[in-house]
């Protein structure tokens, strides 16, 4: 949010210089703080609820979130180079409109053709910003997404757990995007035991001992099929970067209440 504000303060700035004190000059900054986007995720919450992180719409507001969300876990902590990406999508399309504008007071055609060069690099500049703002800010998380995620997990039916085990110890290696998590167990009393491992992460394999097994997702549960009693079972996932997982600078976040491992949850009968 450091940057909206600095700007913020920057428009005032160049407002006064202008109008001075005469009551336009509120008015001039109003309407900036609107159309640069720091009010208007405020003004049209309604709107921009809905809107995604990974939206064309998201160019519309500098910044991520409202400030009454910024900070709460579940919106994310970064959106990498999104935001700054949308401040120069900004300048650009206004030092385009400038340009623009200057076309009436060229004085031969030498001029108008320079002028129009810097046009089409100043358009081809913002279209390659604007599309790479959209793709970086798939590391945040909006509003939307949120409620995205929550549609998601409420549509999902009950699933009954089997919990009849115990868990030793693990051992989770991470190669690249690739993790390995091997369980030990140290009792097992049924042959479909189910674990929580948040659904952001695709599964790969299963595998009891050295035997590939069965298992059924729904959400956040695995349901392992094992043909015979084992005390060590090994998960082959990914851990993939989504809008359901806060990404930050090139490194993800491993939340533990996300279960970014598969672990025995007390409490995890779904409706």
């Amino acid at each position: 949010m450091f940057a909206p504000f600095m700007l913020n303060m920057l428009f005032g700035v160049i407002m006064a210089m202008i109008f001075g004190i005469k009551k336009s000059s509120f008015f001039g900054i109003l309407f900036i703080w609107i159309a640069t986007g720091s009010m208007n995720k405020e003004l049209f919450f309604d709107f921009f609820a809905t809107v995604h992180a990974n939206e064309w719409k998201s160019l519309l507001f500098i910044g991520m979130n409202t400030p009454m969300t910024v900070y709460h876990s579940f919106t994310g902590f970064d959106v990498h180079w999104g935001n700054e990406l949308k401040l120069m999508t900004w300048f650009l399309i206004a030092a385009g409109i400038i340009f623009m504008l200057s076309l009436r007071w060229t004085h031969n055609t030498r001029e108008r053709h320079h002028v129009i060069k810097v046009l089409l690099g100043i358009f081809f500049l913002s279209v390659i910003s604007s599309f790479s703002a959209v793709e970086l800010s798939t590391k945040a998380f909006s509003n939307a997404d949120h409620a995205t995620e929550t549609n998601y997990y409420e549509k999902l039916h009950k699933v009954e757990a089997d919990l009849r085990y115990e868990i030793e110890s693990y051992r989770i290696s991470l190669e690249g995007k690739q993790a390995t998590a091997k369980i030990t167990l140290s009792r097992l009393d049924t042959i479909k035991p189910t674990f929580q491992l948040y659904h952001a992460y695709p599964i790969k394999s299963v595998t009891a001992g050295n035997e590939r097994v069965e298992f059924v997702r729904n959400g956040d549960i695995v349901k392992v099929h094992l043909p015979k009693n084992t005390s060590l079972l090994t998960f082959h996932y990914e851990i993939v970067d989504t809008s359901y997982v806060p990404y930050t600078n090139g490194r993800t976040v491993l939340l533990a209440d996300k279960a970014w491992y598969p672990k025995k949850e007390r409490h995890i009968c779904m409706r």
